[in-house]
């Protein structure tokens, strides 16, 4: 038997919008929906086409990494995002007579992690996260001691990371600077890591608003990325804004942290951020 939905949608300003299934999946969720609004381009996941503010909250429930939707009715567009569990940030929000932003106010992918010792429940997939432990914490629940170096403030499986929010420097001081802590330029293996990594960026206003420096570069061989410092090893991932990498200018050959995506964005090595060195624990 197909499961059945029923879609009632409130518009008052700030209104919600629930959705029921019955039948056997007996589950709701909730969105909140705040008229004439929707997010920057940049935030954009995936855009459909839709028939209503209800349908788009549909669609968005229907893609596993979708945490909230803008719905225009003037073009029936339905833009989903995955940005941040607690809602697009006001900075990323605009004013749009015709839109109206649909944020995920119970999503079952933003769940607790049972973390401890103050430890951050890290959305990784739909239903599935793990802890983000602050130093000296470490483990699946933040529940044993971790040997990191001085100035590492937060671990990640089995890697201390150092988000350095008081230097900036170019690329080739931030790899220098690593090093003299016994640790490199971040290396982002894998899904797993860069969710980590751009979920505890968004925790925090001041790193929010800066961009970071990762290892990986084209440097020696345009369009062949690597990790610099971890033996110019192959970027086993990578994770690129809308756009990018364009190599704007033709010398951009180093990556960060784009402080209004959290994605990759290729940079000139030459630029002076903010940057994220790694070392395992010792």
């Amino acid at each position: 038997m197909a499961t059945k939905k029923f879609v009632a949608v409130l518009l008052a300003d700030y209104a919600l919008l629930m959705i029921w299934f019955g039948a056997s999946n007996s589950s709701s969720l909730l969105f909140r929906v705040q008229p004439q609004t929707k997010f920057i381009e940049d935030l954009i996941l995936q855009t459909t086409s839709s028939m209503s503010k209800g349908h788009c909250a549909l669609h968005c429930l229907g893609h596993r990494s979708c945490l909230g939707a803008y719905y225009c009715g003037n073009t029936k567009t339905c833009a989903l995002t995955n940005f941040n569990c607690s809602g697009v940030q006001t900075e990323f929000l605009v004013s749009d007579p015709n839109c109206s932003y649909i944020e995920a106010r119970n999503r079952s992918a933003c769940l607790e992690c049972g973390c401890k010792n103050g430890g951050t429940c890290i959305q990784l997939t739909e239903g599935s996260g793990k802890c983000a432990c602050p130093v000296p914490y470490g483990g699946l629940n933040c529940e044993r001691n971790l040997r990191c170096p001085t100035q590492f403030e937060v671990t990640f499986r089995t890697s201390c990371y150092s988000f350095n929010m008081t230097l900036k420097g170019n690329f080739y001081q931030a790899k220098a600077h690593c090093e003299s802590m016994g640790a490199r330029l971040v290396a982002v293996d894998d899904e797993e890591e860069h969710t980590f990594i751009r979920q505890y960026i968004m925790t925090d206003e001041a790193r929010s608003a800066t961009s970071w420096f990762t290892a990986t570069t084209d440097e020696a061989s345009e369009g062949t990325w690597v990790l610099s410092g971890w033996g110019d090893i192959p970027a086993p991932f990578t994770a690129w804004g809308p756009g990018e990498p364009n190599n704007n200018r033709g010398n951009q050959d180093c990556v960060q942290y784009y402080k209004v995506t959290k994605l990759f964005d290729d940079i000139q090595c030459s630029d002076s951020i903010n940057f994220i060195c790694e070392t395992e624990e010792t």
